[in-house]
């Protein structure tokens, strides 16, 4: 712990060394056919939670859910989409723009 005195303050910065449990939890949807993996606190205070295809679980698979859960790839959460999805997607933000700029000079907002 550092401490300063001031004039008016008193200042002191102290750390506190805390654990902070990460939780895998991989469970099975038998109604649908899904494997559902949740993790806590691992990249940082939240939590996030994927499905999966029981098809998609294989060694590489594996490995990647590995290297993840060791901190050395991040890439496991990240969401895969494909280039038509992506294609789907500014074009959907494009339409919006353009009908919101129309809105916008509908009711004299656009100057």
């Amino acid at each position: 712990m550092t401490h300063t005195r001031g004039e008016d303050t008193d200042v002191g910065t102290f750390k506190i060394k805390r654990k902070v449990p990460v939780l895998f939890k991989i469970t099975v949807d038998y109604e649908n056919a899904k494997i559902i993996i949740t993790a806590h606190n691992h990249e940082d205070l939240s939590s996030f939670k994927k499905t999966y295809h029981p098809d998609s679980i294989n060694k590489e698979f594996l490995e990647n859910l590995a290297q993840y859960i060791l901190r050395k790839d991040r890439e496991f959460i990240l969401l895969d989409i494909s280039d038509e999805q992506k294609d789907y997607i500014r074009k959907q933000a494009e339409d919006y723009h353009t009908l919101s700029d129309k809105i916008k000079d509908i009711i004299g907002m656009n100057h």
